[in-house]
């Protein structure tokens, strides 16, 4: 993973402290399909479920990149 830390004004004067970064995953060995199967599901669903706090300020956002090879 690669984080770094972000300071966000959310107005007010009020500001809201997280991180921006990248987190890879791999399967590995010879996993049972389904088990492949619920991490993609889980990592498609990320996006959608606005993981964290202030998600209405763009905060909390997931975006899948897939790499293949």
């Amino acid at each position: 993973f690669q984080l770094r830390s972000a300071i966000m004004n959310v107005g007010g004067g009020r500001r809201i402290t997280g991180f921006v970064g990248q987190a890879t995953y791999r399967i590995t060995g010879s996993p049972v399909l389904s088990f492949v199967y619920a991490v993609n599901l889980l990592a498609d669903a990320a996006f959608f479920m606005g993981l964290g706090k202030k998600t209405s300020f763009g905060c909390g956002t997931v975006r899948r990149i897939i790499e293949r090879g």
